[in-house]
């Protein structure tokens, strides 16, 4: 019998963040936050930060928290929201959305997804292409707007399913690895780690 096989990609150094702009503002949204998102703390900044895939790599949500303020995992929360672009020092750039929490009293104006690129969206809908290998969109739009179910199955926030038969992937997935994708005999997962997202193959234990 083979043993299991594990093996984390490295971390790499954090890249400055040379430029933050804002592509979109002005409208409140109602967004579940999922319960493993990672929390996260800086000197001046309290978020929760938890990704939406796509194919080629993830637009990342920040919920910022304001001091003695809380969020709950699991719960929907309403909250203004901002599209932003982030350019890093070695050139790279990447989309993110932050949200600003609001009381639940506060209407509702827009709804914000990030979905494939194959989605059918509406003409007066704000869209916006991810960039480089990242193939996506993320789409603002009014908030009682539907997107096309049979294209957007990328969206859900809540972790891929687990083979009951692999508990070893059951320890990875409570300790808040997130399936990526499943390549049938290795499956990468990936986690949030002292917030860098960091990736792992994972090779289920064969039978005898």
């Amino acid at each position: 019998m083979e043993a299991s096989q594990v093996s984390e990609v490295a971390v790499k150094p954090q890249i400055a963040v040379v430029n933050r702009e804002v592509l979109w503002e002005g409208g409140v949204v109602a967004v579940k936050v999922p319960k493993n998102a990672s929390e996260m703390r800086t000197d001046s900044l309290h978020y929760l930060m938890f990704p939406r895939f796509l194919k080629g790599g993830i637009v990342n949500m920040f919920v910022h928290i304001p001091d003695g303020a809380s969020v709950e995992l699991g719960k929907t929360t309403y909250a203004r929201a901002k599209v932003m672009r982030k350019d890093l020092a070695d050139g790279r750039q990447f989309l993110h959305v932050d949200l600003h929490p609001v009381t639940e009293e506060t209407p509702v104006t827009h709804r914000i997804a990030v979905v494939p690129e194959t989605t059918t969206i509406d003409d007066d809908w704000t869209v916006f292409k991810t960039i480089g290998p990242i193939k996506g969109l993320v789409v603002v739009s009014p908030e009682d707007a539907k997107l096309n179910p049979a294209s957007t199955s990328i969206i859900a926030s809540s972790p891929a399913k687990v083979s009951s038969d692999d508990p070893q992937l059951d320890r990875l997935m409570a300790d808040g690895w997130t399936v990526v994708s499943d390549h049938g005999s290795m499956k990468k997962l990936g986690k949030m780690k002292k917030g860098e997202w960091v990736q792992m193959a994972h090779y289920p234990k064969k039978k005898k």
